[in-house]
């Protein structure tokens, strides 16, 4: 006769989904992550991750899918990275706990699940342009982007605009030396010549 399970098994539908694995066998897709780790605060967030890391290990699981005989990256690529400068650091990590992607999710569903799973460290409003972007290209329309990421369609149009501004109005908004809205309503208002020399001067 089996014996009884016993604590959380007892009460728990299925097995459990999180396996331990080494994080330098995890893949990660050119650009597949919509955040931007050039950005100074990316970087500190990794920093400060990787400290933690080296310290407790890594809590919550990263999420991959199994393609070609490999694992790649869903989600926790910020957590990947910390882990890595962590070993690299000399830190005995030798395994992060990992999960897997629902079966049946396709490109444009597991990029999307991005927005949702990024609450910790939310996506800046370029990050999230260039995904909402991306997403159209896979497909999907506007009104689909807003209704699955509880937003209005017009903030969705407002995120895609900031992707026709100038290159350099462009990298003021990802460095923070001006906010999305603020270089939206200039841009709108001048020729993208004077829009670039009116926020430069502010």
């Amino acid at each position: 006769m089996a014996d009884k399970k016993s604590g959380l098994a007892s009460i728990s539908e299925g097995r459990s989904d999180v396996h331990r694995i080494d994080p330098r066998l995890l893949h990660v897709k050119p650009s597949w992550n919509g955040r931007d780790f050039s950005d100074p605060d990316n970087i500190a967030h990794v920093e400060e991750l990787a400290l933690s890391i080296a310290e407790i290990g890594v809590k919550d699981p990263l999420t991959v899918v199994w393609e070609k005989d490999k694992a790649w990256l869903v989600d926790g690529e910020c957590r990947l990275r910390a882990s890595l400068l962590a070993i690299e650091r000399g830190a005995p990590l030798k395994t992060v706990p990992v999960r897997s992607e629902e079966r049946g999710a396709n490109d444009a569903d597991l990029l999307f699940s991005q927005i949702i799973r990024n609450k910790k460290q939310p996506f800046k409003q370029m990050e999230l342009a260039r995904i909402c972007k991306r997403l159209c290209d896979m497909g999907w329309q506007q009104q689909d982007i807003a209704r699955k990421s509880g937003v209005t369609p017009a903030r969705i149009s407002q995120l895609l605009d900031l992707l026709t501004m100038p290159e350099p109005i462009k990298q003021m908004v990802t460095n923070g030396q001006v906010s999305a809205s603020m270089a939206a309503k200039v841009v709108a208002e001048h020729n993208p010549q004077k829009a670039i020399e009116i926020i430069q001067d502010a």
